[in-house]
């Protein structure tokens, strides 16, 4: 029994270390472009343990220090089908993880489809109105990264590792946002986990940045292999670990199964790229 306490209490050491949030920055200065008509009220049901937001209509960044920062960050997006956004489980509990590896974290929280409590859709109904919202998210993700550019060096951010991280729906933000950008807002690396990706997704930039992908067999993985294609006939550096089991959604937590590692991979993954993985 005490040998399981304490397998639980480093678990939550792991995931939950003394670095808290220290900042929440409004997106837009004002109502963000494009929902000026939006009156709707955003939703955190405490029947959903893993705090899914609803009805986002104020997109913000929350900043995650670690206690000993290495001048590397990383903008984290997490997903929820562009019906909610997955916040602790794909936000808080993977700036933590950061965290613990010296990487400053800004969470992105960010515009997502209008679904009244109590509405019934079809399903057609419910996707079609999922995809009305990628665009919001799109600009969304545009704008954090333009922000986090903005104050990297108040955060103690170096130049060349400012990158993203997204899951799911997140992470069709986090490869679009290194395949559609301007010079200012350009990541220095991308990575999607068990990303979503655009099927439109045919060609990119000439200095597009490295990209890193994990996804689980058991899971849909058309997607991740589309990007991997795109990335690696354009002859830039792409990695992509596909592992036997862990379906959906597994984040940072640890399911005694073999997606458990890709956390390893990427900070290896990243140190090859020559960017500090570890605290100082």
């Amino acid at each position: 029994m005490r040998a399981i306490v304490l397998m639980v209490l480093v678990s939550v050491l792991v995931l939950c270390p003394s670095a808290a949030a220290t900042e929440t920055i409004p997106l837009w200065p004002g109502v963000a472009p494009g929902s000026e008509n939006w009156t709707w009220s955003e939703q955190q049901p405490a029947s959903e343990p893993l705090r899914f937001i609803h009805n986002v209509i104020r997109p913000t960044i929350t900043l995650f220090r670690p206690q000993k920062a290495n001048g590397t960050a990383v903008l984290v997006i997490p997903g929820g089908g562009f019906q909610s956004v997955a916040w602790a489980g794909e936000g808080e509990e993977v700036a933590h993880w950061l965290n613990t590896r010296g990487i400053t974290a800004i969470v992105l929280k960010y515009r997502v489809a209008h679904f009244p409590p109590g509405e019934t859709l079809t399903r057609e109904a419910r996707e079609q109105r999922q995809v009305t919202a990628i665009p919001f998210a799109k600009e969304d993700a545009k704008q954090a990264m333009r922000l986090v550019r903005q104050h990297a060096a108040e955060w103690g951010v170096a130049p060349g590792r400012v990158g993203v991280m997204g899951f799911s729906a997140g992470g069709l933000l986090s490869v679009y946002l290194g395949s559609n950008y301007e010079p200012d807002i350009r990541p220095d690396f991308v990575a999607g986990i068990y990303p979503a990706t655009s099927r439109d997704l045919a060609a990119i930039p000439a200095d597009a940045p490295p990209l890193f992908m994990a996804v689980a067999a058991d899971d849909y993985m058309p997607q991740s292999l589309r990007a991997f294609d795109v990335w690696n006939k354009a002859q830039k550096p792409v990695e992509l670990h596909i592992y036997a089991k862990g379906g959906h959604g597994f984040a940072v937590g640890k399911r005694n199964l073999p997606v458990d590692t890709w956390t390893d991979r990427f900070t290896d993954w990243l140190k090859w790229l020559g960017i500090p993985a570890e605290p100082k």
